[in-house]
């Protein structure tokens, strides 16, 4: 999984040349807003923008909430946007450790 968030956002001035790029400094698969916090001139500022993230970082977040326990395998596969069979295929590609048993794994496919 990826460390970080990739996105980034640009301003310029009026004039159009002076830009400023903001880096998101979340961790890859966040949900909701990018962010970026820092210090210019001793003082703190924080910004915030929209993105929308791909279904690869909604698998990876969905994914790291399933293997903190935060989240079961039907839960994970909501927030990645997928079905529960989708979901199981993701943990079995990435050799994640289940941790279902064979019933959970029966009522998911529908057996």
């Amino acid at each position: 999984m990826n460390p970080g968030c990739d996105a980034t956002v640009q301003f310029h001035d009026d004039l159009g040349d002076d830009p400023c790029t903001f880096h998101c400094a979340l961790p890859a698969g966040h949900m909701g807003d990018h962010e970026e916090t820092g210090q210019v001139n001793g003082e703190t500022y924080r910004v915030t923008w929209q993105g929308t993230p791909t279904t690869e970082d909604q698998i990876e977040f969905a994914l790291r909430e399933y293997l903190a326990k935060r989240a079961s395998i039907g839960r994970a596969a909501e927030l990645a946007g997928l079905s529960v069979q989708e979901i199981i295929e993701q943990v079995v590609k990435r050799g994640i450790e289940p941790h279902w048993d064979e019933q959970v794994i029966r009522e998911a496919l529908g057996e």
